[in-house]
């Protein structure tokens, strides 16, 4: 509290309605379901639970061992020994903390409960080694069933793959995944059901090295644990989850051109000089790496109603950020050069607004474009020509 307090109470100082929009706002009315702007959604409860299962696989299968490490009634009181204090401690920590997000319904993220994952971690690992240290008898048998669970897995992969077999790899993974409206994607595991089978086209090395974890990784462990050598069992289960975690990443990075717009600013970069402008339209965090990459404070075109940062632009000292359907169309067609990022969900509301013949199109990757209203490059194809193209002239302003 002496060091909370004070930084607190000066932020409000210097920022009026800091504490308001921190305290209330942000915790408050996000659990009530009220916080402004209204662009969260929450995961029915009985699947945020279910899900936890997944994100604790491959340990999840031994979560019977974690609820045995709870203290029994009878040792609680002031004889209690350190350890069951300690086991008891870990599970305050974890039952409040899911408890808590199991009573909000307004906003409930898959990850909201990541707090109290440390402390499912320590009992689990307890739990786990009890259970080899008096060689449970169900022990191999959950083992077993995770080697089974990891051939499904490797099987279902399997399929994906072949189903994948006569599509070209390729390195813009945005052509092989579906698109969905923009309120679609409040959750945030949401992009997941933009894969299809297609989409493994693009994910061959990662799928085989995981297929390869589920099949030698989770069925040698079952073999080592039949043969009682419970250290190297569970050794070689943490080992094959680092492999996978390693997969994971790998396939994570191949979502770039739909996750990123890191290609986007580097076909900006080039022809980026100190006096040009940079436009990002809708909410920055549709095209937050633009000013990541390229350095340079970016204009907000309709982006400032309904996003975060419309509380604190209203502040008298915050800079000039923000372009409305009146200022944009003065700047764009000024002597300075202007770059503009659209984001895939928006094009159709920014080509509108666009001077088909004053529009150039510098770059375009993962659904997402870059438009300059000069000529940077003689061969720059005009918004016109691309319009006539799709046979699309509603879209002229």
């Amino acid at each position: 509290l002496v060091i909370a307090v004070p930084w607190h109470v000066l932020a409000e100082e210097r920022s009026p309605g800091f504490l308001w929009s921190y305290f209330i706002n942000e915790h408050l009315k996000r659990a009530l379901g009220t916080r402004y702007p209204p662009d969260y959604e929450a995961v029915p409860l009985l699947l945020w639970w279910a899900l936890h299962l997944v994100w604790f696989f491959p340990w999840s299968i031994f979560v019977a061992y974690l609820f045995r490490e709870f203290p029994k009634l009878r040792t609680w009181g002031k004889q209690m020994q350190p350890a069951q204090q300690a086991r008891l401690l870990l599970f305050i920590w974890t039952g409040l903390t899911l408890f808590f997000f199991s009573l909000t319904s307004g906003s409930r993220m898959e990850y909201y409960s990541f707090g109290a994952w440390p402390a499912i971690a320590i009992l689990l690992g307890l739990g786990i080694a009890k259970a080899e240290e008096i060689h449970d008898r169900w022990l191999p048998r959950l083992q077993a069933g995770l080697a089974a669970v990891g051939a499904a897995a490797a099987l279902c992969l399997g399929y994906f793959l072949w189903q994948s077999r006569k599509i070209p790899a390729t390195d813009d993974i945005s052509n092989l995944i579906n698109y969905y409206s923009i309120d679609s994607y409040h959750l945030s595991m949401s992009h997941i059901f933009d894969m299809t089978s297609q989409t493994f086209a693009a994910l061959r090395g990662p799928s085989i090295l995981a297929i390869a974890v589920f099949l030698v990784g989770f069925g040698g462990a079952w073999l080592l644990r039949r043969n009682k050598r419970d250290l190297a069992a569970t050794l070689t289960v943490a080992f094959a989850m680092g492999v996978f975690l390693f997969a994971a990443n790998w396939a994570f990075g191949k979502f770039e051109p739909r996750m990123s717009s890191r290609r986007m600013a580097d076909a900006i970069l080039p022809y980026l000089r100190a006096q040009d402008q940079v436009v990002l339209y809708g909410d920055l965090s549709m095209g937050s790496s633009i000013p990541f990459y390229t350095h340079r404070h970016v204009w907000l075109f309709n982006g400032r109603v309904g996003s975060n940062l419309e509380l604190g632009s209203k502040y008298p000292d915050a800079p000039p950020t923000f372009l409305d359907d009146e200022s944009f169309p003065v700047l764009w067609r000024s002597s300075q050069r202007v770059f503009l990022f659209i984001p895939k969900e928006l094009s159709n509301d920014v080509f509108s607004r666009l001077p088909p013949d004053s529009s150039y199109l510098l770059g375009e990757n993962g659904g997402k474009y870059v438009f300059v209203n000069q000529r940077v490059r003689p061969d720059l194809p005009a918004l016109a020509s691309m319009l006539e193209k799709t046979g699309d002239n509603s879209r002229r302003p």
